[in-house]
């Protein structure tokens, strides 16, 4: 007669549990040792007045001096995207020195960023001609 003997995985369950546990514990040390060493990395930090779709035909008239309004109000609230991925909420206003300004008014959720879209991100410096 063939005897079975009994074979638990409790023990490789546990192993393997500490084994991830240990893991995303080294991830996450990763994580803000990559934080610190990129904190002084420059990035594109671009505030979207608004969106609109007119005919090519009108945008290629545009010229100096015309108008494009794209319906955001005084006090509306703007997406800020940084690298390109929506981050944050908005408002803009007039800073003390007269410059335009934004403050902060929350955080886009990476679940939500889909609904603002993307955008494409050049060098600035280029794109401006310095």
């Amino acid at each position: 007669m063939c005897r079975r003997r009994s074979f638990s995985l409790l023990p490789l369950l546990d192993a393997r549990a500490h084994v991830r546990k240990e893991s995303a514990e080294r991830r996450q040390k990763q994580r803000l040792s990559n934080r610190l060493c990129l904190g002084e990395m420059e990035v594109a930090l671009v505030a979207e007045v608004g969106r609109i779709k007119i005919k090519l035909a009108e945008a290629q008239k545009l010229g100096v001096g015309d108008i494009v309004r794209f319906g955001a109000r005084e006090g509306s609230i703007l997406a800020v995207y940084l690298g390109g991925n929506p981050k944050f909420l908005v408002r803009p206003f007039i800073s003390a020195n007269g410059e335009i300004a934004l403050k902060n008014v929350g955080q886009i959720q990476h679940d939500y960023q889909h609904r603002y879209g993307y955008i494409a991100m050049c060098d600035a410096s280029v794109a401006l001609g310095d």
